[in-house]
């Protein structure tokens, strides 16, 4: 429970950055009370730390879904169970590496990263607050993703941990200690030159502007037709005044407004107008194509054509319902809950002739989709997001400290609107500036960079975690042989 606790309090809203190497000397002390059995302490771990750092669930369930809120909390414990089943499996290696393995120090953060690997493909994958967004507040650790992204940020973290644990366990305690030290020394060192470096390179990259729009609207408001194109006349009105400030485009959250430009041409021409008058405009809208195609996009207007990116992650019970016939005891939510469609494969949005990065809301906090968008050609992040649902939540704010980590993995700029809060820009350094608080109508003008470098994690991708799960498999391949072999004790005859 203390580990929890510790993990919860590096992640936002506390975002206590220190707490993140922390929380391993609590759990690896719990294993090794328990004699090196550690599935059930790490059970309780991810556990713990599920209902701790996911606690504004159940209101989702139970605002958008339409639950009940005892339902909504069962649902944030099935959440926290299923998940933990994979700490469990997690635990159990671990307790195997450290009764039979003299490097210990660097195959727990293998075989951390390993899980958070399988977390974040398993299913429909779930990568919320992994370990390495502990560090998201921590100004030069985290220029470290620009190398190996979020999972090397997790591994660096827990191999901090682990040798801070093992100094606390052993008698030659000053010697680990020091190890301890310098590792933290060398990675905020190193990190800093990170750091130093990109700025320097990145003095004669010219500066350009944009407009982000935060509405403040709620997910739950209806509309009539005047009330549509009166709300649609005031957003009109911001984006113009910021074009008038110098933004080069304007982007609109997620749902701003209940828009459907590409099957109203009523529609479509008050937004082709403007950019047309103005400049470019981006914003989120669902689009609906053939029988019933429901898509969640955001979309491009340059005053001539329509330019589209749909969503291809969608959020389970947020846009469509996993086992949806097994699910047949929830039948509020599954009604309540309409099935988008996975958007096709396209190509990326171009806004006066540069490509975006554009992951829409959940999208953000899956690294190699947005990579995958960057090695595309984006230039620039654009993210678009409606956190209404989660409330004044700290959901809000660890969705923006994941993504301000998808900005150093990429040394891209990223600017977020979203309908309610938190939206901001985030420079490649991963730096917020701008923020619009939560529950706060309001627009910014910011400024940023197009750009083109590949960092190393462009140019890898997930080398580094595929490789620590291709180690974790070795190893306990060779672990499970060598216990084989190893002969089982002769009992001593009685005298």
């Amino acid at each position: 429970m203390l580990a929890a606790l510790l993990h919860a309090g590096s992640m936002p809203p506390l975002a206590v950055s220190a707490c993140g190497f922390l929380f391993v000397v609590p759990l690896l002390w719990a294993v090794r009370q328990r004699g090196g059995r550690g599935a059930l302490p790490f059970f309780f771990f991810f556990f713990f730390t599920g209902l701790l750092e996911w606690y504004w669930i159940p209101r989702v369930m139970v605002v958008y879904g339409g639950a009940s809120p005892p339902l909504g909390g069962i649902a944030l414990v099935a959440l926290a169970g299923v998940l933990a089943l994979f700490g469990a499996l997690l635990g159990w290696l671990v307790g195997r590496a450290m009764t039979g393995s003299r490097h210990f120090t660097l195959l727990l953060p293998t075989l951390w990263v390993a899980h958070d690997l399988l977390v974040e493909r398993a299913l429909s994958g779930f990568p919320w607050c992994l370990t390495g967004y502990s560090q998201a507040g921590n100004p030069w650790f985290r220029q470290w993703a620009e190398l190996g992204g979020v999972h090397l940020l997790t591994f660096l973290v827990v191999a901090a941990g682990t040798l801070l644990f093992r100094a606390l366990d052993t008698p030659r305690r000053g010697h680990i200690l020091a190890r301890c030290a310098l590792l933290l020394l060398v990675t905020h060192g190193l990190g800093g030159a990170l750091w130093f470096r990109f700025v320097r390179s990145d003095r004669a990259i010219p500066c350009h502007r944009a407009g982000i729009v935060q509405p403040n609207s709620s997910p739950h408001r209806t509309f009539t037709w005047p009330e549509l194109a009166r709300e649609t006349r005031g957003l009109l009105a911001t984006s113009q005044a910021l074009a008038a400030r110098g933004a080069e485009f304007v982007v609109w959250p997620e749902s701003s407004v209940p828009l459907l430009p590409r099957q109203s041409p009523i529609q479509a021409a008050w937004l082709q107008e403007f950019a047309r008058d103005h400049v470019p405009l981006l914003a989120g809208f669902t689009d609906i194509e053939g029988e019933g195609r429901i898509y969640n996009a955001l979309m491009s207007f340059d005053g001539q054509t329509i330019g589209r990116y749909a969503k291809v992650h969608l959020t389970p019970f947020g846009e469509y319902i996993p086992f949806r016939r097994l699910l047949f005891f929830v039948k509020k939510i599954t009604d309540q809950v309409g099935d988008f469609n996975p958007g096709p494969p396209a190509p990326p949005l171009t806004v006066n002739g540069h490509r975006l990065a554009t992951p829409i809301c959940y999208e953000v906090i899956f690294p190699a989709l947005v990579r995958d968008q960057l090695a595309a050609g984006g230039e620039l992040i654009v993210t678009v997001s409606n956190d209404g649902w989660f409330g004044d939540t700290s959901a809000p704010r660890q969705h923006l400290a994941m993504a301000a980590i998808r900005a150093v993995e990429g040394r891209r700029d990223l600017l977020r609107s979203t309908s309610t809060g938190i939206s901001a820009r985030v420079d490649a350094l991963g730096s917020v500036s701008d923020p619009i608080p939560y529950d706060t109508a309001g627009a910014r003008l910011v400024s940023f960079r197009y750009r083109t470098n590949r960092t190393v994690f462009l140019r890898g991708g997930y080398l580094f975690p595929w490789g620590c799960a291709l180690l974790a498999v070795l190893w306990f391949l060779a672990d499970a042989v060598s216990r084989r072999r190893k002969p089982a004790p002769v009992d001593k005859p009685a005298r």
